[in-house]
């Protein structure tokens, strides 16, 4: 078991704004809970200013009680982070070259969304020595997968992140996959296979696990 309370610096990379919401912020929730000693950095790579400003809303209500944090957002272009690799690598390690967390969010690294993948392999780059854990984004492609790590979230935190992903993205609102009791049932599958005690659970890829 990791001990959450040794967790004091928490990077979360997603390719889109709603990625962080949708991947581990239940997750986070459960980490930076009534914590005072913890410094998140929230970094959102692409977006129209519309989008930018609905992602900004959401991660300052996530990280309303944590005292430390940087809510990063950037314009690079949706779906062309391939061609765009140079530039967002040269960004990524202008921010965070000397920077070594406790634990890093990111994208799996068997996505089928091409920036999602890009995503992964930089914060693999950028963080060779911390844990890190590669969260997953329902999507048409069914590219789930089967994860190896899990974080047991309660009904109360499910809740809020049903909530968060619904109130502060109205530009999703009537998207396919944009229905809560997807993420529920999710998150009651992962609980299942994890034997979660609040039935619920978000679950990750973690390529390297140093004990």
């Amino acid at each position: 078991m990791i001990d959450f309370q040794s967790i004091q610096h928490i990077v979360c990379f997603a390719a889109h704004c709603d990625d962080i919401e949708i991947g581990c912020v239940g997750s986070l929730m459960r980490i930076i809970e009534g914590r005072s000693d913890v410094h998140v950095d929230w970094v959102v790579l692409s977006g129209d200013e519309t989008r930018r400003v609905e992602t900004t809303r959401s991660a300052e209500y996530v990280l309303a009680n944590v005292p430390s944090k940087n809510i990063i957002t950037e314009p690079f272009t949706d779906t062309f982070f391939p061609e765009e690799y140079g530039s967002i690598k040269r960004f990524l390690h202008k921010q965070f070259a000397d920077i070594q967390p406790d634990l890093v969010f990111t994208h799996h690294r068997n996505d089928a969304h091409q920036d999602h993948r890009v995503v992964c392999e930089l914060s693999h780059s950028l963080f060779r020595g911390g844990l890190v854990l590669e969260y997953e984004i329902p999507k048409y492609d069914g590219d789930l997968g089967q994860p190896n790590t899990f974080i047991s979230i309660s009904a109360e935190i499910m809740a809020k992140k049903q909530k968060i992903i619904a109130d502060f993205f109205p530009t999703q609102k009537g998207r396919y996959w944009n229905q809560p009791e997807l993420f529920e049932s999710i998150a009651r599958i992962r609980g299942m296979e994890s034997k979660s005690p609040t039935q619920f659970a978000e679950a990750f890829h973690c390529p390297k696990l140093v004990i």
